[in-house]
């Protein structure tokens, strides 16, 4: 496994474009919650609060969510150039398994999550510093459960998208159809379908795992909800059909096993 990490990591550093998403990503991020941080209407609105320890977990993931798609379509870019520059083929034939180039690129992700989690978890407690009055250890710990969650929905990302560019092969499509699923397809579909159906569809579990913070709900309507430590957990506005947090994760767990199990599946099936 190390020495499977070790040549994932030395052709993502020496790949240029790795380091430009990866600022992007980082930077976008950053600037976002800045600014962010900083909005008020009124003294009584101040998102600011929000940023404070017990609620900025649930911001902050919320927040890191969005830029998901760039670490998913990161995979697609560093994969699809395997499948380009026939990597993977020249792999096999140094002596290296199907299930050990896969293997690779499955603890790729797992870096790359452990990257997102990072930046998430310093950028947490930056703001929560900030923005906090008379923080305790009890407080700055309270909802930081938010950070596994993330790590969950961050592979779930990227599992998706390895496995599109396993199945398609070409970048520019399988970067399409991943942000047209995730965006626009999934909701097409899923209107054709009744709330009971349409809440296990994938693309919806996976993203709405970090539900929206108390600043973004303005709608009246019920949340689901679900807890964990005693914290209430909210997603978007409840349709008729409620999942609960524990129910919501173990699926999320379940799509992205499937994911790994289909894209092992076709590497063995299909020539490299």
């Amino acid at each position: 496994m190390i020495r499977l990490l070790k040549i994932e990591l030395k052709k993502a550093f020496s790949f240029n474009g790795f380091w430009v998403i990866l600022g992007i990503h980082a930077g976008l991020f950053i600037l976002v919650s800045v600014l962010l941080s900083n909005i008020s209407f009124g003294e009584n609105m101040v998102l600011g609060q929000y940023f404070a320890f017990g609620e900025v977990w649930n911001s902050i993931t919320w927040l890191a969510s969005w830029f998901n798609i760039l670490l998913g379509i990161l995979v697609i870019i560093m994969i699809g150039n395997e499948f380009h520059f026939r990597t993977f083929r020249q792999h096999v034939i140094d002596g290296l398994s199907k299930s050990n180039v896969f293997a690779g690129k499955a603890l790729l992700i797992a870096v790359l999550a452990v990257y997102g989690l990072m930046l998430v978890l310093l950028s947490s407690l930056i703001y929560g510093s900030i923005f906090t009055v008379g923080e305790s250890f009890e407080l700055i710990l309270q909802n930081s459960y938010f950070l596994a969650i993330f790590f969950l929905q961050a592979l779930g990302y990227m599992s998706f998208a390895m496995m599109i560019i396993i199945l398609i092969r070409n970048t520019g499509l399988s970067i399409l159809a991943f942000i047209l699923y995730m965006l626009i397809v999934e909701s097409i579909i899923g209107s054709f379908f009744h709330d009971k159906i349409s809440t296990f569809f994938p693309g919806k579990i996976i993203s709405s795992l970090t539900p929206m913070p108390d600043f973004i709900q303005f709608s009246a309507q019920p949340q689901m909800t679900g807890s964990m430590a005693g914290a209430q957990y909210r997603t978007a506005p409840s349709t008729g059909f409620e999942l609960g947090m524990t129910e919501h994760l173990l699926m999320a767990g379940f799509y992205i096993v499937i994911f790994w199990l289909l894209s092992i599946w076709i590497v063995r099936k299909r020539d490299l």
